[in-house]
């Protein structure tokens, strides 16, 4: 993985996260920063961001036993679990997944 301590983008995901996105590898180059984060560093009125690279291997995700925790997290009474940075990228990288698909299958039975 490609070392990397500032990110320039227009603009960040939120407070705690520059930007997620998914990578078919581990081994990241500054193509992928360009092309799929759009980092422009030829462009001054970006903001230049530090950032602390992390990357997940998220398949387990969408076996059994990713549901068996995702359910967990679901019926837990406890919030503090909401303060483990793993697990809000997880939530980050599922809301960005799944948002269209919810958005189109679900929200038009509310217009009916």
């Amino acid at each position: 993985m490609m070392k990397k301590y500032t990110l320039q983008v227009s603009e960040k995901y939120n407070d705690n996260i520059v930007d997620v996105k998914g990578a078919p590898c581990l081994y990241v180059d500054d193509a992928y920063f360009r092309e799929k984060m759009h980092e422009r560093k030829d462009i001054l009125a970006y903001s230049n961001y530090p950032v602390k690279l992390t990357a997940l291997r998220m398949q387990w995700i969408f076996t059994d036993d990713g549901k068996l925790l995702l359910e967990a997290i679901l019926n837990s009474s406890d919030l503090t679990i909401y303060n483990n940075k793993t697990l809000v990228v997880i939530i980050e990288f599922l809301y960005q997944y799944y948002k269209n698909r919810v958005l189109v299958t679900s929200l038009p039975v509310y217009f009916v």
